[in-house]
């Protein structure tokens, strides 16, 4: 190859000298008159706190029960491993929707009933 050597820079800088329109919003918009709108504030009747209802309807109740006694079976298989995840796969397994709330109370209760079995055990012995 003769002649001169390619250049990577094909474009010369070009100095700017004044603001570029990028073609938005027109600035010469004109003053601002008056003051400024009437605000409202958006308010609805006062809000109470929500409070957990004590589980004393017989309904629930018996969900609870229904749902341990799924759950004591599922820990009974697994060689008495009392994990979030055996009980919850044993609940879940029969199609029965489950919350990480309940589930997070229905293992508080299992660990309680755990406890005492074993302090009956340990007291047998």
């Amino acid at each position: 190859m003769t002649g001169s050597p390619v250049s990577p820079v094909t474009a010369l800088p070009v100095a700017v000298t004044g603001a570029v329109d990028l073609g938005g919003q027109s600035v010469s918009g004109g003053p601002v008159t008056g003051g400024p709108a009437e605000v409202v504030p958006v308010t609805g009747p006062p809000v109470s706190p929500v409070t957990a209802l004590p589980v004393t309807d017989r309904v629930a109740d018996r969900d609870t029960e229904e749902l341990l006694e799924i759950a004591k079976q599922a820990v009974a298989e697994a060689d008495n491993k009392l994990t979030r995840a055996v009980v919850a796969t044993a609940i879940r397994g029969q199609q029965i929707p489950l919350s990480s709330d309940t589930l997070t109370q229905l293992m508080a209760q299992l660990r309680e009933q755990q406890r005492r079995n074993q302090l009956v055990d340990a007291y047998r012995s």
